[in-house]
């Protein structure tokens, strides 16, 4: 049984706009090509698709008189409009659930109209190709716990630094993700984190000096850092820092900051696939 929600509309049996039928959620062909932008070492090359992933939904309009048959239809073609900016996508193909960014390609087609139910047709359009997983992982990298619980004796062990983690894409491609480094308390003197990709021997550095509370946020899709404190701060990036991408499968994820400072690392991402 599938399950199709947008834009505050579900699409099921047990809904008012029941499907059919679906095409383009499996993998579909695209044309492959590079695309080339600066970084901070030079010209980087990255494989994209540039065609979008186009979905068609088949299903039939259900109402109880003419004027709930006018007020879906208007839902319906409000949520179809091609105008609008995409939006939050979520796929249930009866075993697992799956994320995408998704705008209306054109406006529906309408079929057969019989009193009770009435024939449309939708299409989408995916502009980044590929749909992720519902779920959105997060996995701390680098951090600190403290182990003491309860009265003690010196010499002892307060608390235990943790500055790696595996992490698993699930998908078929090549997944971005995202590093947030919170800064728990002010730095004296300079400061800075890395991360690596010890898998693929990738990694980012950024050279900033960070104050209490403040996070940083590094994008490796969209390839950007962005502090909430001093907005835009790319030129904190390292010359010969890598934009990495979660490999298929096991990644071994390290991290480490400047001595003395008190931060914490966490990677967010989501699985990748080009069909379910």
């Amino acid at each position: 049984m599938q399950r199709i929600t947008f834009r505050g509309l579900t699409l099921a049996s047990d809904s008012k706009y029941i499907i059919t039928r679906t095409e383009g959620f499996a993998a579909g062909e695209g044309e492959g090509q590079k695309i080339r932008y600066i970084d901070m070492d030079g010209t980087k090359t990255r494989d994209f698709f540039f065609e979008e992933r186009i979905l068609t939904i088949e299903g039939h309009l259900l109402f109880d008189s003419l004027e709930e048959r006018k007020y879906l239809r208007r839902s319906f073609i409000r949520a179809m409009n091609p105008k609008l900016d995409p939006a939050p996508l979520i796929y249930w193909d009866g075993t697992e659930r799956y994320y995408m960014m998704a705008r209306g390609d054109a406006l529906p087609s309408w079929g057969d109209f019989m009193f009770g139910a009435e024939q449309f047709t939708a299409y989408l359009s995916v502009p980044d190709y590929y749909l992720l997983s519902y779920e959105e992982h997060n996995v701390d990298i680098y951090h600190r716990t403290n182990l003491l619980s309860s009265p003690f004796t010196l010499p002892c062990v307060a608390t235990e630094r943790v500055s790696e983690a595996y992490v698993t894409n699930r998908g078929d491609v090549a997944a971005e993700c995202v590093i947030d480094v919170l800064c728990l308390s002010d730095q004296q003197s300079g400061g800075g984190v890395s991360v690596s990709n010890e898998t693929t021997g990738e990694c980012i550095t950024l050279s900033y000096v960070m104050t209490e509370g403040e996070r940083i946020e590094i994008d490796m899709g969209r390839c950007t850092v962005t502090s909430s404190k001093s907005g835009n701060i790319i030129n904190a990036v390292d010359s010969g820092s890598d934009w990495f991408l979660l490999a298929c499968g096991t990644n071994h994820i390290s991290a480490h900051g400047a001595s003395g400072q008190d931060i914490s690392v966490r990677v967010r991402y989501r699985d990748k696939y080009l069909g379910v």
